[in-house]
């Protein structure tokens, strides 16, 4: 048995928040995704951003390289076969370092703000530590 806290990276190697995104064929949903996370959702400059492009045939991959010119908090990572969701997040965990993990699909688009409202929310609630969405 192991708690929380013995998974977490020294306090130098800490980011606030590292997002992940799994994406297989979203070439219609990404860019409105990262446009998303970039500028609606206030977050900080140590926020991390990794994209899993799992065995992608379209543009999913390109449009994702054209923010990692602009944007250093981006990273991609590309699977050349799709070996699925579970491949995906495993990835992202092993180089994720914030304190707060957020797990988005492709295809889905947050509410403005709302990741900093959850932020908070978990912030002053130390006994959650995990929230799904419905």
């Amino acid at each position: 048995m192991f708690s929380c806290k013995q998974l977490r990276r020294s306090e130098g190697d800490v980011k606030q928040v590292s997002i992940g995104i799994c994406c297989y064929n979203e070439e219609a949903n990404i860019d409105n995704l990262l446009k998303n996370l970039r500028n609606s959702q206030g977050l900080q400059t140590d926020t991390e951003i990794f994209v899993v492009c799992s065995g992608c045939t379209d543009s999913t991959v390109q449009i994702v390289r054209k923010y990692l010119a602009i944007d250093p908090r981006i990273y991609l990572i590309i699977e050349k076969e799709r070996k699925g969701k579970a491949s995906a997040i495993n990835k992202i965990l092993k180089r994720c370092r914030g304190r707060y993990i957020f797990l988005i699909p492709g295809d889905v688009l947050p509410e403005e703000n709302c990741l900093p409202l959850l932020i908070d929310f978990l912030t002053s609630h130390d006994e959650i530590g995990v929230v799904e969405r419905q």
